[in-house]
């Protein structure tokens, strides 16, 4: 039987998330910033409060095995499951008693403890952290455990029709790659070595640096091994990753050419927001971008669509679907390539520490392979990467911006205007 693990939230998220894109909401480092306050209140509340419980439940549905898991922020004398969340909402802008994705995941956390500790029912908390005011909203509600039950069921049912889609072509996936083989009559001179180093550094889940010449085929010779042990579970999603369009393409048509061979496998191209969006000037917000708009009530459906009728996921294809559905596309290319087996992509969506994609790597250990097109490329780009430039304009913005009675800020402005335009 097909077995699938997940973990609470990203369940609870996949099928209850709703509502809109906002870039004005999002924040780089707000993870971090959870953690830091999860601690402090989870040191605050004393004895009988226990922390970061581990909890996890199994179930059959529709022919697969799920495995589901999570911590819980804190279990307050065996008796109440506390859920801890921050938000930017002032106490008195915050409206109802707690986001729905927020009560599924504690009512999941709280239907796994009653089970295992074979309870009739539990009372569940939602805490929130008030980021500016540094206060505290709490929220209750007791549940039994037959209304948990049912709701876990609901749930895990609408999940497992999306979950059953990609079992069954995963199943697929692995037969046909069983069949492949290298798409020329002939191996290059150095070809036939480079696949199998490629192919045995994964098995071994080592490094492989190498270098080559011009026109040896680097490309299939690198990604042929990789799907092979994609096939023999040995890695389970590739990494493509160059810093030219040009290159890109070249790994599109790669995998065509195996495809050729009536291989699956879903491969997605991922392209630069500013280039990919539909809108004459991006603005990732529901109040000037329809596809943004309300993109998480439809973004399920659109993926079911796509993954459903599509193997190659590419810009254009991604295009259709995304106008099909009212969706953003560079979003709905991140929530696809979450479902594919190989993502091409540019150096920054796995290097950069403002963009990288912490979908895959901020949460999760993975066993992913990384194939990096011309590596030495990555000198320069990482000294961008982590790099920051700061302009006259910027200083003097803040500068206008800042009272004259605070002279010690105003002050420090001052000299560092001088000494930026010394520099420049």
């Amino acid at each position: 039987m097909a077995e699938v693990r997940i973990s609470v939230r990203h369940l609870v998220e996949f099928v209850k998330k709703s509502g809109s894109i906002d870039s004005r909401m999002s924040e780089p480092d707000r993870a971090v910033l959870g953690t830091k306050i999860h601690k402090k209140l989870q040191k605050e509340a004393g004895e009988g409060y226990e922390s970061e419980v581990p909890l996890a439940f199994e179930c059959e549905e529709k022919g697969i095995q799920f495995c589901i898991h999570g911590r819980a922020d804190g279990i307050v004398d065996g008796e109440l499951i506390d859920e801890i969340k921050t938000t930017h909402v002032a106490t008195i802008d915050f409206e109802g008693e707690g986001g729905e994705v927020h009560w599924a995941q504690v009512i999941l956390y709280g239907y796994f403890y009653a089970v295992q500790e074979k309870k009739e029912s539990i009372r569940l908390r939602l805490t929130y952290f008030h980021l500016e005011e540094e206060a505290i909203s709490r929220f209750e509600r007791t549940m039994t455990l037959a209304e948990m039950e049912q709701f876990f069921k609901e749930l895990i049912e609408e999940f497992a029709e999306f979950a059953k889609l990609m079992h069954d072509f995963r199943e697929e996936r692995k037969e046909t790659i069983k069949h492949i083989e290298f798409p020329y009559p002939d191996y290059r001179k150095g070809q036939r070595e480079l696949s199998i180093a490629v192919y045995r550094t994964i098995a071994a889940e080592e490094k492989l640096f190498c270098e080559a010449p011009t026109g040896i085929g680097k490309t299939i010779s690198t990604l042929f091994p990789a799907i092979k042990a994609i096939g023999e579970e040995k890695t389970e999603k590739i990494f493509y990753l160059t810093a030219k369009t040009a290159t890109r393409q070249v790994a599109e048509d790669a995998v065509q050419e195996l495809k050729r061979q009536k291989m699956r496998l879903k491969s997605t191209t991922i392209t630069a927001k500013d280039k990919i969006c539909f809108l004459t000037e991006r603005r990732c917000n529901p109040e000037d971008c329809e596809f943004a708009r309300g993109y998480f009530d439809r973004i399920n459906l659109a993926l079911f669509d796509l993954l459903k009728h599509e193997d190659t996921l590419s810009r254009e294809v991604i295009e259709v679907y995304a106008r099909k559905h009212t969706v953003c596309p560079f979003e709905l290319s991140l929530d696809a390539a979450l479902f594919s087996d190989l993502i091409i992509c540019d150096y920054n969506y796995v290097f950069d520490p403002t963009v990288y994609l912490r979908r895959f790597f901020a949460d999760t250990n993975g066993r992913y392979t990384f194939l990096i097109d011309e590596a030495h490329n990555l000198v320069d780009r990482a000294k961008e990467m982590y790099s920051a430039a700061l302009s006259k304009r910027q200083v003097l913005d803040v500068l206008r911006k800042v009272p004259k009675q605070d002279k010690k800020l105003h002050r420090a402005l001052d000299q560092l205007n001088k000494k930026n335009a010394r520099n420049q």
